[in-house]
């Protein structure tokens, strides 16, 4: 009994898979599935990280050519998540005056992210994430896989100035 459910299952999806190759008899609106192929971007990408005196401006250095789409905002494209929150955010929806800017070196073999936030980076740990696939390579290859994921631990207080300049 076993080999016959275990042959009628091969057989249900070697069907599924013959009919998911009919434009529209699996998906609503007719569009086909395809399998994802082209680079990926993963934590090990991450060649360098500097956090800014301030705590306000954080340049991310990624050792892939990575280039936003045109149709994709870059500032929606990265998230962050900041201590006492359990989820990522687009950095838009973080704070609309935070800014993201995408640079790349003579090359064209480094990314260089610069996120300039309006509130400095406080508390135990931040996170940031850069969604893959809304980037491509110097061929065009659009990325996949899982975001990248950076913790960065600021100094849990961050001394603010008065007037003159001097620390309070």
């Amino acid at each position: 009994m076993r080999k016959i459910h275990k042959k009628a299952t091969s057989m249900f999806l070697v069907m599924l898979m013959v009919l998911g190759g009919i434009t529209g008899l699996l998906t609503p609106g007719g569009s086909k599935a395809y399998a994802v192929v082209g680079p990926s971007i993963n934590d090990g990408n991450i060649s360098s990280v500097v956090t800014s005196a301030d705590h306000k401006t954080v340049t991310l250095i990624m050792d892939v050519y990575m280039a936003p789409r045109s149709d994709v905002s870059v500032t929606e494209a990265v998230y962050v998540t900041r201590t006492g929150s359990e989820e990522f955010v687009s950095v838009v929806a973080d704070s609309a005056a935070n800014i993201v800017t995408v640079a790349h070196d003579e090359e064209n073999t480094q990314t260089v992210f610069t996120f300039t936030f309006a509130t400095p980076l406080t508390g135990n740990t931040i996170g940031i994430q850069i969604q893959g696939q809304y980037f491509e390579s110097e061929d065009g290859d659009q990325y996949y896989g899982g975001a990248t994921i950076l913790d960065l631990q600021p100094p849990t207080f961050v001394r603010s100035t008065s007037n003159n300049g001097n620390y309070v």
